[in-house]
């Protein structure tokens, strides 16, 4: 008899163990952000990154896309902006990453043509076109931005 108390306790006690560790690991990756990942990564690559854009540049009269370390990167002669995203694995609506503005502002997902109104520390355009497209984005340094798309 005691056993078998001793066994559903114990099998209690790991169902509910389980579920507290599920349960934490769905809250980090719900709170989970990218966005010190961009940060750290442009502030520690700043001279590479600047150099590879320099390339880019030099090498790339027209609009082109290239892997870079990871980054899907692409670069648009016309404005001169790359833009480096980290693309996901599975389909998503969220495509996150960042870029270099040689104007030092805010550009668009893609070198779309946004308005950008003023939120907090960086930038944000809401309903794209009456769509429910949405971009922020924010300065890391000196003519480098992270941003964040939604559609």
């Amino acid at each position: 008899m005691k056993t078998r108390l001793f066994r559903k306790k114990e099998t209690m006690i790991g169902c509910v163990l389980i579920i507290v560790l599920l349960s934490i690991g769905v809250i980090i990756l719900l709170n989970y952000d990218e966005t010190p990942v961009f940060y750290r990564y442009v502030i520690d690559h700043k001279n590479e990154l600047g150099e590879y854009v320099n390339s880019l540049k030099a090498e790339n009269e027209t609009d082109h896309t290239e892997m870079f370390n990871g980054f899907e990167v692409r670069y648009f002669a016309g404005s001169g902006m790359a833009e480096f995203e980290l693309k996901d694995p599975l389909p998503s609506n969220t495509h996150r990453g960042f870029y270099y503005s040689p104007n030092d502002k805010p550009l668009g997902y893609f070198d779309s043509m946004l308005y950008f109104e003023q939120d907090g520390d960086g930038w944000k355009c809401d309903q794209i076109l009456y769509t429910h497209i949405t971009e922020y984005t924010e300065r890391i340094t000196d003519h480098w931005f992270w941003f964040e798309f939604n559609f």
